[in-house]
């Protein structure tokens, strides 16, 4: 494979950067896509490809990252989380599609010329078009939430929404615990870290795995188990309160 890919300055702002990983899996799907329209046969089966499109085989892509399967299709899923790329599977290969491709690998002659058709195009639609064209989004939209994992999507939108963007370290984190304690305790263990003006990961992960070692498996446990160490906390204070009055009545009586 020949040719050059384009790396924008807007990558240092994204997630990926701060992890050594996603990046380098990230610059090698990069490296893996296209360029061109083209034609791929798999087996006995012919492939349209796009540009921006390539056919990963998570045993080759391990091969040649030296990184095992299961992380490649984590970071796969954080890619699709961080809406970089989209994926197509069928059982016998996945295709995937790097999103914006256009817009940053694309010469400027080739804009131009999409640009231009893109104006063409728009003057020859009519309304009814448009409308068809409105309806077949719709049904693409409700396929993609059909197929995700809810569960994890409210998680990280509650993350997104509350404590940061997500990394794709705080999402493995996230989704660990999503599969050991449920969607419930680990919304609400969020939920904690904002109450509290801890808005990391870290803290989030504490919490977690205090509930995990305590064997803590349901929402109301975790309820029970934060109220009763509310209490605690309260009576230590008041505990400490009393002695500090002790001390001070002490110190007083020595002086008279």
């Amino acid at each position: 494979m020949e040719g050059w890919i384009k790396l924008h300055r807007k990558l240092l702002d994204n997630p990926i950067f701060e992890n050594e990983k996603a990046l380098k899996i990230w610059i090698w799907f990069l490296l893996k896509a296209t360029h061109t329209e083209r034609e791929q046969l798999v087996g006995l089966q012919v492939i349209k490809l796009k540009k921006g499109q390539f056919i990963i085989g998570r045993k080759k892509a391990s091969k040649e990252l030296n990184i095992n399967e299961s992380t490649i299709y984590k970071y796969i899923k954080v890619f699709e989380k961080l809406k970089m790329i989209t994926t197509k599977s069928n059982n016998k290969l996945t295709v995937v599609s790097i999103e914006k491709w256009e817009d940053y690998q694309s010469t400027d002659e080739e804009k131009e010329q999409q640009n231009n058709n893109k104006i063409t195009t728009e003057e020859q639609q009519s309304n009814t078009n448009k409308n068809v064209k409105n309806v077949k989004n719709v049904k693409n939209i409700v396929v993609v939430e059909e197929q995700s994992d809810s569960c994890v999507d409210e998680i990280v939108d509650f993350y997104n929404n509350n404590i940061g963007t997500v990394t794709p370290f705080a999402y493995e984190i996230l989704q660990d615990y999503e599969k050991e304690l449920g969607k419930e305790l680990v919304v609400y263990a969020m939920q904690k870290a904002v109450e509290s003006n801890a808005r990391n990961i870290r803290y989030i992960k504490a919490i977690l795995n205090s509930w995990s070692n305590k064997g803590i498996k349901s929402l109301q446990e975790a309820k029970d188990e934060s109220a009763n160490r509310q209490t605690k906390q309260e009576t230590e204070e008041e505990v400490n309160a009393r002695r500090k009055k002790q001390l001070e009545e002490a110190l007083k009586n020595d002086n008279t």
